[in-house]
C-alpha cells in the first residue's frame, strides 16, 4: 500500500449477519469472515491507534416498537421501560472477543 493511500473503510458490522423476523432481532458474527479479520488493513489501523490511546467505540441503539421480552448479550443494556436497547463496545473487544456485539432480542 502506498503511504499516501488510506486502505477502504471496513466497519465492525462486516462480520456479522442480522437476522430479523417477527418479534426478533439477532446478530452473529460470520465466523468465515471473521476469521479474515486480523488482515483488514483499515480495522488493524484503528486498533493500533487505539494501542497508542485513540479509542474507538461503537454504540449501537435499537429503538423497538414495543417492550422486549429477552435481551441477551455481552454487552446488551435494556432501558428501563424495555423499548430501547443499547450495545456499546470497543476495538478491543472486536479483537479479542467478537461476540462482544453479538444480541438477541425478543419483543
Amino acid at each position: 500500500m502506498e503511504a499516501d493511500k488510506m486502505p477502504e473503510p471496513s466497519s465492525f458490522d462486516d462480520y456479522y449477519k442480522i437476522e430479523f423476523s417477527e418479534g426478533e432481532l439477532t446478530k452473529k458474527v460470520n465466523k468465515e469472515k471473521y476469521a479474515g479479520a486480523e488482515s483488514d488493513e483499515y480495522l488493524s489501523g484503528i486498533k493500533q491507534a487505539a494501542s497508542m490511546g485513540l479509542v474507538m467505540k461503537a454504540t449501537y441503539v435499537i429503538n423497538l416498537p414495543r417492550p422486549a421480552t429477552k435481551a441477551e448479550g455481552k454487552y446488551v443494556k435494556l432501558s428501563e421501560d424495555k423499548m430501547k436497547v443499547t450495545i456499546s463496545a470497543d476495538i478491543d473487544d472486536f479483537f479479542e472477543d467478537a461476540s462482544a456485539f453479538e444480541f438477541k432480542i425478543k419483543y
